[in-house]
């Protein structure tokens, strides 16, 4: 369809076939689909004229950016899923030391397994010793701050197993977004790109910055399944008028 305004992102649908696992990413800020192909001119005669070419391979991938972060892209990129499981985490709290008669302590709001760590402003570590919600530091003085660093339990999790033996999966993708007129600004079409075999690269960065939107991106690269010869297909579906 020609003529038309493409203005939106796209939604993305992938499934995992072998996990039995659909994923929706529809709250994207950039997508993009790309075709490259890999091709030797072929020259000859006087002055090096090119005179034909030798397409040796195409190959097609698309990129997906999240408008926020999405956990979703991890478990794409490692080829694992995340599951709920309870998990012993490092919890800090930094706190006014008192003096409870004689005693120097602070009050956290967690409850540690084992041992806890006190550090104080100047990184110094000191003895501290937990009961009953409160941390006695030896050596420590009233009005000071102090971190108290230590592990807790934590009964529910969703966590996601990084295994170095594992790698991404084979996906069904579909990409679709909306076209518009731009006469009368009413969607006209549906626009879809939708990939048999799509598989993430695996390539994951987890970026994160001060006072800045987290955004994570995935990239698939297209293959063809066995006995085709079609990476996917691109399709345009006119909206039916009342």
């Amino acid at each position: 369809m020609n003529n038309v305004v493409v203005h939106d992102v796209c939604e993305v649908i992938a499934i995992d076939e072998i996990n039995d696992k659909t994923y929706f990413i529809g709250l994207t800020s950039t997508n993009n689909v790309n075709q490259t192909v890999d091709s030797t001119p072929i020259r000859g005669g006087i002055g090096n004229k090119r005179v034909t070419t030798i397409n040796n391979s195409k190959d097609i991938n698309f990129e997906v950016t999240t408008t926020l972060h999405n956990d979703d892209i991890y478990a794409l990129q490692s080829g694992g899923l995340f599951s709920d499981e309870a998990i012993n985490v490092l919890r800090s709290e930094t706190k006014q030391a008192v003096d409870n008669a004689g005693s120097v302590e602070v009050t956290i709001d967690g409850t540690p397994v084992g041992e806890v760590t006190v550090l104080d402003k100047n990184g110094k570590e000191l003895t501290g010793s937990f009961t009953d919600g409160k941390v006695t530091i030896t050596g420590g003085q009233a009005g000071q701050f102090y971190t108290v660093i230590y592990e807790e339990a934590q009964p529910t999790a969703s966590v996601l197993d990084l295994n170095a033996e594992e790698f991404p999966k084979p996906h069904k993708v579909q990409l679709h977004t909306i076209c518009y007129d731009p006469d009368t600004e009413k969607v006209v079409a549906d626009l879809y790109w939708i990939f048999d075999k799509a598989r993430p690269d695996g390539n994951l960065t987890a970026a994160y910055s001060a006072g800045e939107n987290q955004q994570d991106t995935i990239n698939f690269i297209c293959e063809t399944p066995i006995g085709s010869t079609s990476y996917g297909k691109y399709v345009v579906v006119p909206r039916t008028t009342p």
